[in-house]
């Protein structure tokens, strides 16, 4: 595996926890640490976590001492610390607190409740007197609780504290004694006259009872350091690939992504069949109070269909038996009428809201990693089941074959909150949705069965549908109401604050749905109703919506009217206080945001708007220095999810420059934020590059254990070298090289498509 010489002035990702893979992981009470160079009072050579925010934090950290001098912070240290190794669970630095000290600090996390390291000091220096290194522990508990202070149990000095049910206890092994720095410690001491080297090993548990926890973290350094360490590297060099592009920083997150994808592997748990994912694993993160769950925050109440499609652009090939069992998952609970639940908690939870339509698409993209399609077969039907329940009644509420979204957060889209979503036809649905057809349509071809016909029906109504929401004169695809059909925008009819009746007398050029929206600094908590007198398809309609039928947002309450009206006669409002404001406006179906790029990625575009998109639109609208923006008047960065796939449809149209322009900007962009880690969240799935994705703009279509398809060439300026399994190609501009378990390379000048056998010959497609 490689090593690396990364500094805190590099993109970092130190977060570390129990590996699915290596040890045993309990998402019930998962406790994660992150290594914080230089961070924290006082700034240190610190590892930290919350315990899942039962603590403020809980630090360990050394304290160097010789003669007079005293370091601590590693901004002081003489050489400072360089990061070596980095997976999942492990994390090797290497430094010189004092001139003459040479010190490897290793951070290992065996299991979800044992912390572990492991301190290797060489002294150069027998002439300048004893190095003493005090090994700090700080608890700063979250209400009632004790502070790290050491005591001895069984002979042995230890640190131990209590927060909340835990009661951490910190072992040393090789012999220490009580720390003499101002800080509660265990303090370790080489005698230059002895040895000039030493190694200690050190492990902190934290469970319900002391004694518990000691014997865990006393267990746990008589372990073989060795063993186990070579075990998490030969584990890690089997299913990482190892990338190398001449930019170092993009090197250290392309391998950050990979260590982020693999720290989210969860185990099933009782709820699932088999294993499973979170969004984020981050210090505050890990702990549920009920036991089963179903407390746990939004990045851990379960996984969904476009996060697992994301995921397999990360975990292939090696995650190829753990991706399948996530789609299996959903399978395993589709409802009679077809539906898969959008989102399956490890504690039991349920959406009741269809799951995005890409179920197909993941099992497309596992298809290659298993000779043995009787898997395919079998889920084949299922997938067909999924994609055309999302034209029942209930989904595609005008029977129109053009279905709407339930919620804003559905879409994927969650820094969007539309209240209105489920009366807009959405062409991002659409291009899900056909994309998935496509995707049942080449697996029935891989299995030699004819296509469901019900399948290729709603397809072609899509298809037609969507060509129905191009806008030409604003270059892109857009909403529309589901019943009218029309592309609307926001106008406010009236305004007023309090209750009352307020006559109106407007009629409509055009039927329109109405938005009700009340800002108030109040809570809303008193029940009130509003009510609308006009007509509606040529006859009076009186409606009243009560407090409850609205959805709550900061500051205001929001709701869009079932029916549409031609004529709008009266507004009446009850319960409504004196500074309560009401505006009642026509709905907006005209905002622009990313999603309506992703017709993009399908067939169904023609060529000229596939030129408009590409030339005018999205580098106007759409272009950032972080990749893609959320939309024309929101600079946030797009989902990572949506940019992978536009990518893709930007390769799959020709237009290289603009793919190769917006992973440049992602790349950069997570530079940035992995360098100043400001971000709470950066172990998180939307803090990494869809590896699978880069690798298609160098030229590789696809990677299995048995066979690698190279089409084109590396689009980069920049030569990039990956290996992964004994195989190593050399991926330029005008030529990719070969080389198959080091035996001689294979040139291939060639850009058209090419199989290769990771058997060592070559065959053309």
């Amino acid at each position: 595996m490689r090593t690396w010489n990364l500094t805190t002035q590099d993109p970092l990702n130190l977060v570390i926890s129990a590996d699915q893979a290596l040890g045993i992981v309990d998402p019930m009470d998962d406790q994660i640490w992150e290594v914080a160079p230089g961070q924290g009072d006082p700034p240190a050579m610190a590892v930290r976590t919350s315990f899942g925010r039962r603590a403020v934090e809980m630090r360990y950290f050394p304290v160097f001492m010789r003669g007079n001098e005293r370091i601590i912070n590693p901004r002081e240290f003489f050489y400072p610390p360089t990061l070596k190794k980095m997976f999942s669970n492990y994390l090797e630095f290497t430094f010189s607190p004092l001139e003459g000290v040479d010190v490897i600090m290793e951070y290992w996390v065996p299991s979800s409740k044992i912390l572990a390291g492991r301190i290797a000091m060489t002294y150069r220096e027998p002439t300048a007197g004893r190095l003493q290194v005090d090994w700090i522990g700080q608890l700063l508990p979250n209400g009632e609780g004790e502070v790290m202070i050491p005591e001895t149990m069984n002979m042995n000095f230890i640190l131990a504290g209590k927060c909340a049910d835990l009661s951490p206890v910190c072992f040393i092994s090789g012999g220490s004694t009580i720390g003499t720095s101002i800080y509660p410690g265990l303090s370790l001491e080489i005698n230059p006259r002895k040895t000039t080297q030493q190694v200690f090993t050190w492990a902190s548990a934290a469970l319900l009872e002391k004694e518990q926890s000691y014997n865990a973290a006393r267990n746990t350094t008589f372990r073989s350091w060795e063993a186990e360490i070579s075990r998490v590297e030969i584990t890690n060099e089997s299913r990482m690939l190892e990338i190398h592009t001449g930019n170092l920083e993009w090197d250290a997150v392309l391998s950050a992504s990979q260590k982020t994808a693999h720290s989210l592997v969860m185990p099933a748990g009782n709820a699932l069949k088999n294993e499973t994912f979170v969004r984020s694993r981050t210090v505050e993160e890990g702990y549920s109070a009920r036991g089963d769950g179903r407390d746990h925050g939004p990045g851990w109440s379960g996984q969904n269909t476009l996060d697992s499609d994301f995921l397999a652009r990360l975990l292939l090939p090696e995650g190829a038996e753990m991706l399948r069992g996530i789609l299996l998952n959903f399978l395993d609970n589709q409802h009679r009428n077809g539906k898969v639940d959008w989102s399956l908690g490890m504690g039991g939870q349920r959406s009741q809201v269809n799951a995005q339509p890409v179920l197909a698409q993941l099992a497309l993209k596992l298809a290659p990693q298993f000779p043995d399609r009787e898997w395919l077969r079998l889920t084949l039907p299922q997938l067909n089941r999924f994609f055309i329940s999302w034209f029942e009644p209930d989904l595609d509420r005008d029977q129109d074959g053009f279905p709407e979204w339930r919620t804003s957060g559905q879409s994927g889209l969650e820094h969007q909150e539309i209240p209105w979503m489920d009366y807009l036809e959405s062409p991002g649905l659409a291009a899900f949705l056909l994309n998935e057809s496509e995707a049942i349509r080449e697996i029935s071809e891989i299995l030699g069965e004819t296509p469901d016909i019900q399948v290729e029906k709603y397809q072609f109504g899509l298809e037609k549908a969507l060509q129905e929401c191009w806008d030409e004169k604003a270059g892109i695809f857009g909403y529309r109401d589901y019943e009218t059909h029309l592309k609307t925008s926001q106008k406010v009819i009236l305004n007023f604050e309090g209750g009352g009746l307020y006559p109106v007398k407007t009629k409509f050029e055009s039927p329109q749905r109405l938005i009700i929206r009340i800002q108030s600094n109040q809570a809303l908590k008193k029940p009130f109703a509003i009510s609308l007198k006009g007509r509606s398809e040529g006859k009076a309609v009186s409606i009243s919506i009560k407090s409850w039928d609205f959805r709550r947002q900061p500051g205001q309450a929001v709701h869009a009217t079932r029916i549409t009206f031609s004529q709008l006669d009266q507004v009446r409002a009850n319960g409504l206080g004196p500074e309560d404001e009401l505006f009642l406006e026509t709905c907006d179906s005209s905002m622009i945001d990313v999603s309506l790029l992703l017709p993009l990625t399908t067939k169904a575009v023609t060529k000229t708007q596939v030129e408009t998109l590409i030339q005018d639109t999205i580098p106007a609208w759409f272009l950032s220095t972080g990749g893609l923006r959320y939309g024309q008047d929101d600079e946030s960065i797009a989902p990572v999810q949506y940019t992978a796939y536009l990518v893709e449809g930007l390769l799959d149209h020709g237009d290289t420059a603009s793919a190769v322009q917006i992973m440049t900007s992602m790349l950069d962009h997570l530079v940035c934020k992995l360098n100043n880690r400001s971000d709470p969240a950066l172990n998180s799935l939307e803090n990494t590059i869809p590896i699978s994705t880069f690798l298609r703009l160098c030229g590789i279509e696809s990677l299995t254990r048995e066979e690698l398809i190279l089409n084109g060439f590396n689009l980069f300026s920049q030569v990039v070298r990956m290996s992964y399994r004994g195989t190593v190609l050399m991926l330029h501009s005008n030529k990719s090289d070969v080389l198959l378990n080091q035996q001689e390379p294979i040139e291939i000048t060639n850009p058209e498509r090419i199989r290769i056998p990771l058997r060592h010959h070559v065959e053309r497609s």
